[in-house]
């Protein structure tokens, strides 16, 4: 996970090992500088600087939210961040603390598995056998293509409501 803290100007104070690796960055070069103008996409800056000040204002416990950061060598990696605002110990704000975890992989993969659903799905409609997916525990049929329908003469969604009544 990556961890982080920033100060009120959002200038990084804390990071640890993991954002260094997973972004190409040295710590030498990150400390004291402004977390967006290293990390954030030139088009995400002014949305995430309005909520990183808005939500200074507001003082919130927690917020949760996703944006992608930049790494060193240009490439995007999508995080999805827990943050909190950190207090002196006379409740004065004094920056956030904020936790991430790339999701990118995840959120590529799903992704790859909704073209591939939509694939599968789209060449099943369209096929000219009678194809009937059963669920295997209840032995009811889950899905019926078009042909089927056709065949039957009902439509796929009331072979799948007969199930084996037919």
């Amino acid at each position: 996970l990556i961890a982080m803290m920033l100060d009120p100007d959002a200038r990084i104070t804390y990071c640890n090992d993991f954002l260094l690796k997973s972004t190409g960055w040295k710590l030498d070069e990150v400390m004291g500088r402004s977390w967006f103008e290293i990390f954030l996409p030139a088009e995400l800056r002014p949305e995430i600087k309005e909520l990183h000040t808005s939500l200074l204002a507001n003082q919130p416990a927690a917020w949760h939210h996703e944006n992608e950061i930049l790494t060193r060598a240009g490439s995007r990696r999508l995080i999805r961040w827990n943050n909190s605002v950190l207090r002196s110990a006379a409740g004065e704000v004094i920056g956030t603390a904020s936790i991430g975890e790339d999701i990118t992989d995840r959120r590529r993969a799903e992704q790859i598995l909704r073209e591939t659903k939509h694939f599968a799905e789209s060449i099943a409609e369209n096929a000219p056998s009678l194809i009937y997916i059963y669920d295997l525990e209840t032995h009811c049929p889950i899905y019926t293509n078009r042909s089927a329908g056709e065949f039957f003469g009902y439509s796929p969604a009331q072979l799948v409501e007969l199930g084996d009544d037919i």
